[in-house]
């Protein structure tokens, strides 16, 4: 169990255009990258240094696409929804990496659903004072879900229980794959698993934000986006998964070649309508950005 030896309240850093739109610089190691832009009740108990390693490394990244997708059609992203972000790409890139090198990967589905439980469990208590979920994963785990656990903590139940079901199917399909050996049954369970992904990141949006007019174009970007990724991460990443007991579907030519034609379908989408040519567009310039940074 992780036991912090500082416990530092570190406070949010605030844009100069605080009651305009938010301007986020997020950057490899850039200060909003590695230092919280809002501040939740219970964060006090994780200090400066550990929420820096949290978000070292983790699906920042990816969340440079997110931010150039919603910014280019106008979203407006407010420190509450870009926090919140942050901590759910972060949390979830330690527990990937924790499932993906787990010896026993039912165990390790298992713990998850306890880490799981345990960010969107209703009560307060505070998750460094717990037995951790997953005693072998990394050590920065307990506080990443701590920090999930005090940004959802004040979403209103049902976007909480939006949050809460995605991550629990996500466990579910990571389960399943491991057994299936099929490659339409598999590029399903990838389609279902891109869907859960989007949720993750709508449902963890402000209030502020989801009232907004571009709102509903945002979120079905995200949906073809997620899928388009999830077909071509895996299609490329077969035969190491495979290898890895993360599924059962042989790496041969044929099956990789079905996996990654379905993502001529989201990918299509992503750049069907203006709005989201405009996204797409505008998530790739976000992420070149991240990428010489």
């Amino acid at each position: 169990m992780i036991k912090l030896a500082k416990r530092t309240i570190f406070y949010p850093k605030l844009s100069s255009t605080l009651f305009n739109k938010m301007e986020f610089r997020l950057k490899s190691r850039s200060a909003d990258s590695l230092s919280s832009v809002h501040q939740f009740a219970g964060d006090e108990l994780v200090d400066s240094e550990m929420y820096e390693r949290c978000m070292t490394d983790g699906y920042m990244s990816t969340l440079s696409f997110i931010k150039g997708a919603a910014e280019s059609i106008g979203l407006d992203i407010d420190t509450e929804t870009m926090e919140r972000w942050k901590r759910v790409c972060n949390a979830a890139y330690l527990i990937d990496d924790f499932l993906d090198t787990a010896p026993d990967i039912e165990t390790a589905c298992t713990q998850y659903e306890a880490g799981m439980e345990q960010a969107f469990q209703v009560s307060g208590e505070a998750l460094l004072d717990e037995e951790p979920p997953t005693p072998d994963a990394d050590e920065r785990l307990p506080s990443a879900i701590l920090l999930l656990k005090n940004s959802v903590s004040t979403l209103p139940d049902n976007q909480l229980t939006s949050l809460k079901e995605a991550a629990t199917a996500i466990g579910d399909i990571t389960r399943r794959k491991t057994t299936c050996d099929n490659t339409a049954d598999y590029t399903y369970l990838l389609k279902r698993e891109a869907f859960h992904t989007s949720v993750l990141i709508a449902a963890s949006t402000s209030q502020t934000v989801q009232q907004q007019a571009q709102f509903p174009d945002f979120v079905q970007w995200c949906q073809h986006a997620m899928e388009l990724g999830t077909l071509g991460d895996c299609a490329i990443d077969l035969k190491q998964d495979n290898e890895q007991q993360i599924t059962a579907v042989k790496p041969s030519v044929k099956n990789i070649a079905k996996i990654a034609l379905q993502a001529y379908k989201p990918g299509r989408a992503m750049i069907h309508t203006v709005t989201q040519r405009r996204a797409t567009i505008g998530s790739l310039v976000e992420r070149s950005k991240f990428r010489r940074s």
